[in-house]
C-alpha cells in the first residue's frame, strides 16, 4: 500500500509541477513538485506497481504529444526553408544588407514559432541534458523510473569527478540556474538560463542504493538527500500468495483512478499561470506544528 501511494502521489505531483504554489504563510510560497524515492528489494513488485499507479501519466503524455506532432513537424519544415533561404542569400552576396537582415529575422521568427512538444517525463538523462530539456519544455519536467539511474549517475566516481547535481538542487525549489559551456568548434559557446526550473522525481530503488545515498558525505552535506521523501514499505516477500497472480483480473477501481487522474492533469495543463493555494486554518495549524516538532528551538 505504501509503495502504491507514493507512486500515485509522484505521478500527480509530476502533472501538477509548475501549475500551483502553496502559501503556508504570507511571504512564503512553495511549489508543488516533489522528490520521492521508494526502497524495496528486487522482486518486490516495483515495476508492476509503477505501471498501475503511473502508467496513466505516460499514456496521457503520449496522447498529447501525438496531437501536437503534426503542427510541430510542419513548423520545423517552414523554419528549415526560411533558414535555407537566408543562408543562400548570405552566401550568394547578391542582396543588400537590409534584405539579408530581413531574411535573418524571418528565419528566427520561423524558429520561434515551432511549438514545443508537450513532453513531461524523462528518465536516463545527464544533468546537462536535464537543463537543456527544461529550457525546451517550459522549465517543468518529471523523472519517473523504476531503476536507480539518477542515483547511480550522481554517485559514480569520487566527489571531484562526479556529474554536477546543481540542476537537481535548484529545480527542487525553483531557483534560477545559469549554465555556460564552451561548446564545440562548430556550435561555439552554449548558454542556458532557467528562471524558475521545477522537477518532480519519483523513483523506486533497492535498499542498498538508498543506504549508499544516505551515507555519502557530498549527498548529505549539499542537501540532495534531504530533498527526498523516502519510503521503505514492509517487505512481504516470502509471505505473498503467488496464486493470486493467476486469478486476478483488472482492478475494479483502475479505470476510475485513471479517469480522475487524467482529468486533473488535463485541467492543470490548461492553467496559463500557477494557481495560488492557501491552507485552511486547520491545515495551517497542523503544518505549523510539524517543523516545530522537528526543531523545537
Amino acid at each position: 500500500v505504501d509503495m502504491c501511494a507514493m507512486l500515485a502521489i509522484g505521478a500527480l505531483a509530476a502533472a501538477a509541477t509548475g501549475r500551483a504554489n502553496v502559501w503556508p504563510a504570507d511571504g512564503w510560497a512553495e511549489p508543488v513538485n516533489l522528490y520521492l524515492a521508494v526502497a524495496m528489494r528486487s522482486g518486490a513488485g516495483k515495476s508492476p506497481a509503477e505501471k498501475a499507479m503511473a502508467g496513466w501519466l505516460r499514456r496521457w503524455e503520449r496522447e498529447r504529444m501525438a496531437a501536437m506532432s503534426k503542427a510541430h513537424d510542419e513548423a520545423q519544415v517552414l523554419a528549415k526553408l526560411a533558414d535555407k533561404k537566408y543562408r543562400k542569400a548570405q552566401d550568394g552576396g547578391l542582396m543588400d544588407g537590409g534584405d539579408v537582415l530581413d531574411l535573418a529575422r524571418a528565419a528566427q521568427k520561423a524558429r520561434d514559432e515551432i511549438p514545443a512538444l508537450p513532453r513531461l517525463i524523462i528518465d536516463d538523462t545527464t544533468p546537462e541534458a536535464v537543463a537543456t530539456l527544461l529550457a525546451a519544455h517550459g522549465e517543468r519536467l518529471a523523472i519517473l523510473s523504476t531503476e536507480a539511474d539518477l542515483f547511480d549517475l550522481l554517485l559514480r566516481g569520487k566527489p571531484a569527478q562526479r556529474a554536477s547535481m546543481n540542476v537537481y538542487l535548484k529545480a527542487w525549489s525553483g531557483d534560477e540556474l545559469r549554465r555556460d559551456r564552451k561548446g564545440g568548434s562548430e556550435t561555439g559557446p552554449e548558454s542556458t538560463v532557467l528562471e524558475h526550473p521545477l522537477l518532480t522525481v519519483s523513483v523506486t530503488v533497492q535498499p542498498s542504493v538508498l543506504a549508499k545515498l544516505l551515507t555519502d558525505e557530498e549527498m548529505t552535506n549539499r542537501g540532495f538527500a534531504a530533498r527526498f521523501m523516502f519510503s521503505m514499505p514492509a517487505d512481504l516477500m516470502g509471505q505473498r500468495d503467488q496464486r493470486r497472480r493467476f486469478r486476478a483480473g483488472d482492478l475494479a477501481t483502475a479505470a476510475d483512478y485513471e479517469d480522475a487522474a487524467r482529468d486533473l492533469a488535463t485541467r492543470w495543463s490548461r492553467w496559463a499561470r500557477p494557481a495560488n493555494l492557501h491552507l485552511d486554518p486547520g491545515a495551517k495549524a497542523l503544518f505549523e506544528d510539524f517543523p516545530v516538532e522537528l526543531e523545537p528551538g
